[in-house]
């Protein structure tokens, strides 16, 4: 069985075991994701495999605390996803999903506010339509990111 494999493993397991109710909870799904690139970067980066590595050795405690989750494992599973993001984002040029849609959106709708301030008598409509554009250019270039594999 390959690491990744086992990691996985150890994931479903605890995703099976941790209540959705609990009230704290880990981002599995983001974990699986950090965990493909982690493995498919490892190879040519050593900070890469350092993290791989404590991905499977944070999976691992919790397994071995019989998936009793406290305030600390929160604490170390943001910790870790953080640390894991920035790595991927600056060495690796990956981008977190919605990155775009996040920066589009507000650009679209300050345009369009600003232009229907200045050329119309009513700003509903710019807005609405500058919106429109940020909502449109940020699905097609998160579309783009996503269709290359360089979500987080």
């Amino acid at each position: 069985m390959t690491r990744t494999k086992e990691i996985r493993g150890n994931i479903k397991d605890a995703r099976n075991h941790i209540k959705k109710r609990d009230p704290i909870n880990l981002d599995f799904n983001h974990f699986e994701r950090m965990i493909s690139h982690l493995e498919s970067n490892s190879k040519k980066c050593h900070e890469c495999k350092i993290l791989y590595t404590d991905v499977e050795n944070y999976f691992e405690k919790i397994k071995e605390n019989d998936y009793h989750l406290d305030r600390r494992d929160k604490k170390d599973s943001k910790v870790l996803s953080e640390t894991i993001i920035k790595h991927l984002k600056k060495d690796h040029n990956l981008f977190r999903q919605g990155y775009y849609m996040s920066i589009f959106i507000p650009l679209g709708t300050s345009i369009g506010l600003v232009s229907g301030l200045l050329f119309f008598e009513k700003t509903i409509l710019p807005t609405i339509l500058g919106l429109t554009l940020g909502l449109l250019v940020g699905v097609v270039l998160d579309a783009t990111v996503k269709k290359y594999n360089r979500t987080i």
